[in-house]
């Protein structure tokens, strides 16, 4: 949401694992118009990808790398910034089945989501605005919007003048205030998500993801991975490489 609503129009809702997710929703309910659509989309925003079978009922998601990063810094720690996650060892994924690896799509970079607004690189978030690597752009402050919204009130009447009074005078105060930037994340997520889909008939084959940096194999053994079939015979499998 913050990125499709972004201030900078540039790579707005640039999300492609949701337009891809989408797309194969679509094309697992069968509505071949919708899944087009998205696919469309999604073509702008990753012109590589390959697209889905007319046969695919598997779907493989490979996610590699640790997690994006918040990190407070500045005078008493008053602002955050990103970075991504450490010791990342691993960021492309092969999916082994019946003795053969087919490479897995990157389809997204999930720091990039969490470091861009509209895509640009944002360098650090202090009270309620957003500060940007390159050139100036600012995202609408709450302070800003909530002083506007009580002069609203305010010109309503002699007790809505009092309330905005009052009220503006909090946000005065609050605004004057240097707490510490909160740097909690969800340190679960990873750094990239890799997609691969294909027919089975609700019979996928043992599978393990052999996983890579670049183009050369990773010091860590081959993992299994998890599938889920449903009743219409439809598959979901996961892997992850933490």
């Amino acid at each position: 949401m913050q990125d499709a609503f972004a201030e900078e129009s540039q790579n707005r809702a640039d999300f492609g694992l949701l337009v891809f997710l989408e797309a194969w929703a679509s094309h697992q309910n069968g509505d071949e118009d919708l899944r087009d659509e998205s696919l469309a989309r999604l073509k702008e925003l990753r012109p590589d990808f390959a697209g889905i079978g007319k046969g695919d009922d598997t779907l493989v998601l490979v996610e590699t790398g640790a997690a994006p990063r918040k990190l407070g810094d500045g005078l008493d720690h008053s602002y955050f910034v990103y970075r991504r996650g450490k010791n990342i060892a691993m960021d492309a994924a092969e999916v082994v089945r019946a003795g053969e690896a087919q490479r897995a799509y990157r389809m997204e970079d999930i720091y990039w989501q969490a470091s861009t607004r509209g895509g640009r690189e944002v360098d650090k978030i202090l009270q309620g605005k957003a500060q940007f690597k390159a050139g100036t752009g600012a995202v609408g402050s709450a302070l800003a919007d909530g002083v506007g919204a009580y002069n609203d009130i305010a010109g309503a009447s002699t007790a809505g003048a009092a309330v905005g009074a009052v009220a503006g005078v909090f946000l005065i105060v609050s605004s004057s205030t240097k707490p510490q930037a909160d740097t909690r994340y969800w340190s679960s997520l990873p750094d990239q998500v890799h997609v691969l889909t294909f027919a089975s008939q609700g019979k996928p084959p043992e599978m393990t993801a052999r996983f890579l940096k670049g183009d050369q194999p990773a010091a860590t053994p081959e993992a299994a991975i998890r599938c889920d079939t449903f009743e219409s015979r439809k598959t979901l499998c996961l892997v992850r490489a933490y």
